[in-house]
């Protein structure tokens, strides 16, 4: 037990100092990380081991967050030790993660005035096409590093564009990347602070965005992107708030035009009033416009088996749980009615975009026009998108925080503890044990979650203090 005194106003003060002394262990094992050293030499569990204990720091920290006397000097102190985290983590080698490559010669590509949703990386490296030519001279082996390259870019033409800026900037440049990256999360934390106050909320709930490890470690350590799309959607959350539609609509396309999630929560902005059909034609309408002008480059390229979201729709599965359920039941029901169960990819996903859509219609139904509804019913639906999708990458998991910081829940804040099991793949796999991941790694990961989230409903609230 902790005095009383030190309880209430210190220990947060002690936890983000130990985060951040932790934090710095990360950086110095990342170095063990470099592509060229063999993965079976790299320290994975030393790794695993240290983002665990890094989220119990966090949860720690979360639960104890309204507990400092001196709110404006614990906000201070929250800000600046989340900063000098992210300044020393610009520093990092990306661990066991290489997307990265992708974005920088996307950025090369776009940048240099070509439709990168047209060429393959492949076709660069087999010098198929003569105007990649300069472009792969220029990118050396971050080229020869990009992953699928036998796939046209995923990416949507939004983040292209602020790949291209890091191009334009620093051709080819990891830390000039994650300084793009550093600005956007600047602005998510702001805009969080600003919801907050017109919630009247402690300020100290940002705690939970800018200091959660899985975050840091994702987008400053592996440099995934997926904070370019929190600034647009807190934006857009903020200007229906006041009732500027048009423009909450134009920032929710370009949030879409980052990551395609956010699509989902365009329901929620559309008037109460559904029995006046107008209230739905019109700003449907203006966001069908919004999307076909950012999605302009994607639809005006080739789309077939080689276009990246073709290929992400039939068959990238990674680190699923429920979906995993969906598909073997699917393949038991084909195989009794005597049809090939390869199928069952097809019928499981088209299950899980039935079930996405009913939810996300549900939550629009019964959503109320606050503000604070609106940050409530975001998370529910962007945590049913990643229980029972398909691919539950960690970094596909922080799209649920920014929500999280109005809306606490213990069951999904504490996925933070449990995703960092995801890299035990990388493990499992040299020692060809990737079956031990796939049958019993994953619900390690999971069960637990779905656990806490069912106690939670029967409790109608959420656990501990958060």
């Amino acid at each position: 037990m902790f005095p009383e005194k030190l309880k209430k106003t210190n220990i947060i003060y002690l936890l983000g100092v130990l985060q951040l002394t932790v934090s710095f262990l990360l950086l110095i094992i990342s170095y063990r990380f470099n592509p060229e050293i063999p993965i079976t030499e790299r320290p994975i569990l030393l790794f695993v081991a240290i983002l665990i204990f890094l989220s119990v720091i966090y949860l720690i920290a979360v639960n104890f967050r309204l507990s400092s006397g001196n709110v404006k000097k614990a906000l201070f102190f929250i800000f600046a030790i989340g900063l000098l985290i992210r300044v020393v983590m610009l520093f990092a080698v990306p661990v066991l993660e290489d997307d990265f490559n992708r974005y920088l010669w996307d950025g090369a590509v776009t940048g240099s005035g070509i439709n990168p949703y047209v060429y393959s990386p492949l076709q660069a490296l087999n010098n198929e096409e003569e105007t990649l030519t300069g472009i792969k001279e220029q990118a050396g082996d971050f080229l020869e590093n990009v992953n699928h390259p036998h796939i046209k870019t995923i990416y949507p033409p939004v983040s292209q564009l602020v790949f291209t800026l890091s191009y334009k900037l620093a051709p080819f440049n990891l830390t000039a990347w994650k300084i793009i990256l550093l600005l956007f999360d600047l602005a998510t934390f702001f805009l969080l602070l600003y919801s907050l106050r017109l919630l009247g909320l402690s300020p100290l709930n940002v705690l939970i965005y800018w200091w959660n490890p899985l975050l840091i470690n994702e987008v400053f350590v592996s440099g995934h992107f997926e904070v370019l799309a929190f600034p647009f959607v807190l934006s857009a959350f903020l200007l229906i708030n006041r009732k500027f539609v048009i423009s909450a609509i134009g920032s929710l396309a370009l949030a879409a035009g980052v990551k395609l999630w956010p699509v989902f929560l365009f329901p929620l902005l559309l008037k109460k009033n559904y029995k006046t059909v107008l209230n739905l034609i019109k700003p449907a309408f203006v966001f069908s416009i919004f999307m076909a002008l950012i999605f302009f480059p994607v639809i005006t390229a080739t789309i077939d088996s080689s276009s990246g979201f073709v290929a992400y729709s039939k068959s990238w599965e990674n680190n699923s749980s429920l979906f995993r359920i969906f598909l073997y039941s699917g393949e038991q029901i084909l195989n009794y009615m005597n049809i090939h169960p390869g199928h069952a990819q097809r019928y499981a996903r088209l299950f899980v975009a039935f079930l996405t859509v009913v939810w996300v219609l549900y939550q629009a139904m019964k959503y109320d026009r606050t503000l604070f509804d609106l940050f409530r019913r975001s998370l529910f639906i962007v945590a049913v998108i990643f229980l029972i999708g398909p691919t539950q990458f960690p970094w596909y998991y922080t799209w649920m925080l920014p929500f999280l910081v109005v809306v606490p829940r213990f069951s999904l804040l504490f996925l933070t503890t449990m995703l960092p099991l995801y890299y035990l793949r990388y493990y499992l796999e040299p020692l060809e044990k990737l079956d031990l991941f796939n049958n019993y790694v994953v619900w390690i990961e999971f069960v637990p979650i779905w656990a806490l989230l069912i106690i939670e409903m029967v409790r109608k609230k959420t656990l501990f203090n958060f």
